[in-house]
């Protein structure tokens, strides 16, 4: 049998839960799936006013920790190298 280790695990709660707060956002966020080379899924936003998907997107990584914060985030901002 293979193992599913925990880091797998944390990478997928933690696109859950951008999923989540881009949608509560009003965009959509869109996974790539098992073979993804480190792009995780992209975001496509949505004008808050007429709520017409605009066509523009985003590439996204996402990056999951078990620690809370990463070196360098603050409420504002973050640096991840």
């Amino acid at each position: 049998m293979k193992t599913l280790t925990d880091n797998q695990i944390g990478g997928e709660l933690g696109e859950t839960v951008v999923k989540a707060k881009i949608l509560e956002l009003g965009h959509v966020f869109e996974g790539r799936g098992r073979l993804e080379t480190g792009v995780d899924g992209t975001i496509e936003f949505r004008d808050p006013v007429t709520r017409a998907m605009t066509g523009l997107t985003v590439a996204v990584q996402v990056k999951t920790t078990k620690s809370g914060r990463y070196v360098s985030e603050t409420e504002d901002s973050f640096e991840y190298r």
